[in-house]
C-alpha cells in the first residue's frame, strides 16, 4: 500500500491537533482536541521520567486528556509547532513533533479510515 497525499496531511493534521489541544482554546475544546487523536490504549513514555528500576512513568490516554483540559493557554498564540513525517508504511506512521515541552517521537496507526497516535516517546528540550 503506497501513501498519499491525504495520508500525509492527515498524518501531519492529528499531530498538529495533539500539540494544540495543550495551547489554544478553552477546556472543553481541548479535551476534545486530544480525545479524537489519541488511541485509547496509548502509552507515552520519557526517559527523564523513570519511576525505579528503569521502568518508565506511563501517560494514558485519560491522563492526557486531562493534562490538555487542564493546560493554561498562551493568550498570545505563539507556540512552538513542527511535524515531520518521517515514515509511513501501510497503515503504520512515524511523526517527529518539536513542540514548546520537548520533542516527541510518535508511532500513528490508520484505523478505520483515521490516523490515531498509538506511542510517544518524549523527552523535555535542553538549552
Amino acid at each position: 500500500m503506497t501513501s498519499t497525499t491525504v495520508d500525509v496531511d492527515s498524518i501531519v493534521a492529528t499531530a498538529t491537533d495533539y500539540a494544540m489541544a495543550f495551547y489554544v482554546g478553552d477546556r472543553g475544546e481541548r479535551a476534545e482536541r486530544i480525545k479524537r487523536v489519541l488511541h485509547p490504549l496509548l502509552a507515552k513514555r520519557s526517559p527523564s521520567h523513570i519511576i525505579s528500576e528503569g521502568k518508565f512513568y506511563e501517560w494514558t490516554t485519560p491522563y492526557m486528556i486531562q493534562i490538555a483540559g487542564d493546560s493554561v493557554t498562551n493568550p498570545e498564540g505563539r507556540h512552538k509547532c513542527e511535524v515531520k513525517v518521517l515514515d509511513i508504511s501501510g497503515n503504520i506512521a512515524s511523526v517527529r513533533l518539536d513542540a514548546d515541552w520537548g520533542v516527541d517521537y510518535m508511532h500513528l496507526a490508520k484505523l478505520d479510515g483515521q490516523w490515531k497516535i498509538v506511542n510517544v516517546l518524549w523527552d523535555e528540550v535542553k538549552p
